[in-house]
């Protein structure tokens, strides 16, 4: 059985979540191009906090919950 109130997301996971929000919309959320945001969800690049906070904070799921 998963455990959904401990459950950690990945950044593709929440931009379904969001409305199936494509990586050039997350990108224009967080100032970065769809490239950076492909980059990072791919691990080429490491998210910041800074990024991951604003995820958090426009989708509702604690900072805690994120898997960047």
């Amino acid at each position: 059985m998963i455990d959904l109130e401990n459950r950690k997301f990945t950044v593709p996971e929440i931009r379904f979540l969001e409305n199936q929000m494509s990586q050039e919309d997350l990108g224009k959320k967080l100032g970065l191009s769809q490239y950076q945001v492909w980059a990072r969800e791919t691990g080429k690049q490491k998210w910041l906090l800074e990024e991951v906070a604003k995820i958090s904070e426009f989708s509702g799921i604690p900072l805690s919950r994120i898997k960047a």
